[in-house]
């Protein structure tokens, strides 16, 4: 049997139609018993007790006002800002409709479930070539076929693409870990800070001369 929370956090990604396969379940549903947790944390400071499935629901309606879980969707699932902010309003409804299935009406007159407005400013997210801190408005997303065309145009690792790398002004180690990474990683895409990217376009343009 399993646990409450695990239960009930799976019961809000099946009403939003998600595959209890699908990896973006899985790391909502850890994101919502993480964030339960908190909630409770929170409520014994203040000698409130609540319930574990109510404890869910609130976390899962409460993912669209929390910047780190929005980022963490966006980094962990590869979403861009606008489908983390869907996929969070989308566990908003599906954490009223069970709240409203099962009779929690005081749950439901919580902020967690009153409309606000969205967030103003926008969610950071990390290039994977030198670790800037970007927005989506300043990310170029790659494939991992077009990242691997666009820094090393098919050759290994060598001395060669390192040097090249370290000219662009890529630090040596960090040049060594990115062409390795690109090689023994199963990551589908990449995203890179517009300099990065016009970095690796200029590079692309030089080894094909």
């Amino acid at each position: 049997m399993l646990f409450v929370r695990r239960r009930w956090a799976l019961r809000v990604t099946e009403t939003m139609n998600l595959e209890a396969t699908n990896p973006l379940t899985t790391e909502l549903v850890s994101m919502i018993i993480q964030g339960s947790k908190q909630i409770e944390k929170m409520m014994k400071s203040s000698n409130v007790k609540i319930a574990k499935p109510q404890l869910i629901l609130m976390s899962a309606a409460s993912l669209r006002s929390n910047r780190s879980a929005l980022q963490r969707l966006m980094e962990e699932c590869r979403l861009t800002a606008r489908d983390a902010g869907t996929i969070a309003q989308e566990a908003l409804k599906a954490a009223g409709t069970l709240a409203r299935e099962y009779k929690f009406d005081e749950l439901l007159r919580s902020p967690s479930f009153q409309p606000s407005p969205p967030h103003l400013q926008p969610i950071t997210m990390t290039c994977d070539v030198c670790n800037a801190s970007i927005t989506e408005q300043d990310a170029a997303r790659v494939s991992a076929e077009q990242f691997r065309a666009l820094l090393t145009k098919g050759f290994g690792i060598d001395e060669t693409n390192i040097r090249m790398l370290v000219e662009t002004g890529i630090p040596r180690e960090q040049a060594i870990e990115l062409l390795t990474r690109q090689y023994s990683t199963s990551q589908s895409d990449w995203l890179l800070c517009t300099d990065c990217a016009g970095k690796a376009k200029n590079l692309s343009s030089e080894w094909t001369r």
